[in-house]
């Protein structure tokens, strides 16, 4: 059996009164106490499980595309699109709006397969938009040169994003 990684949560060891005139409150003030701490206890060695963290909702998703795009026009911007989505969980994408759950910093990673049809190199420049304004600093250039074989691009960037307030669950 692996390791806990989270130590299990015990209740305190509450001591037993001593004999006198306010014996009765401090018995049912620690009866109190000890239903409080076994009840937190159980709670959160629930939500920690064995391995620690197990379930804690974080929101992530993966989204990707299976579909060749297209740069037709030279100087002009393309939205890249994802199609689908693997492992959504508090964030979603219609076209090219991402939607989150909840407002925070989000981690984003773009990986992208490049290829070119002829011999000449070509600059590529990636950048993010929100909201139909390019975010300032956040170009990336990649130059694509030969024909016929594939270049990997990589990005990461980190981006604060605004729930939508119809979209947050209701208590």
């Amino acid at each position: 059996m692996a390791e806990r990684l989270v130590q299990k949560v015990q209740s305190p060891a509450l001591p037993i009164p001593k004999e006198g005139p306010v014996k009765q409150y401090l018995d049912d003030l620690n009866n109190i106490l000890r239903l409080f701490f076994n009840l937190v206890s159980n709670a959160v060695n629930s939500v920690f499980g064995e391995q620690g963290g197990r379930f804690i909702e974080a929101p992530n998703a993966k989204f990707f595309s299976t579909v060749d795009q297209t740069a037709s026009v030279v100087d002009t911007a393309y939205a890249l699109q994802f199609e689908n989505t693997y492992l959504g969980e508090a964030i979603s994408m219609v076209g090219t709006q991402i939607t989150p759950l909840y407002s925070g910093v989000y981690n984003f990673e773009l990986s992208v397969e490049l290829t070119s049809g002829s011999a000449s190199s070509k600059e590529l420049s990636f950048w993010v938009r929100r909201s139909g304004v390019d975010i300032a600093n956040t170009a990336r250039l990649h130059v694509v040169s030969g024909s016929g074989g594939v270049d990997d691009f990589e990005y990461s960037f980190t981006l604060d994003l605004t729930a939508v307030p119809e979209t947050l669950p209701t208590p």
